[in-house]
């Protein structure tokens, strides 16, 4: 979905990559970040460190500070 904070929240994401079960999401901005997920997240990292993030009914939602500027979001998906 990308950040919900701003008017069209996929403007966010510059750019995603997944590779061995990590997606990785390069964003504009900082604000609450929701994506759909399928699978079963082990950890998020934003900028190299462990973030919280929580998960309810497939929506993944990590809330990053909203001064942040291009945070790097990396998703950990468990085996």
């Amino acid at each position: 979905i990308g950040i919900i904070d701003v008017f069209i929240a996929p403007k966010a994401i510059r750019d995603v990559r997944y590779r061995d079960g990590t997606l990785e999401i390069d964003l504009v901005e900082g604000g609450t970040f929701l994506a759909y997920i399928e699978r079963e997240v082990d950890k998020v990292l934003v900028n190299g460190k462990a973030h919280a993030f929580s998960v309810e009914e497939g929506l993944l939602s990590i809330l990053l500070p909203k001064e942040l500027r291009n945070p790097r979001i990396t998703i950990i998906i468990k085996d």
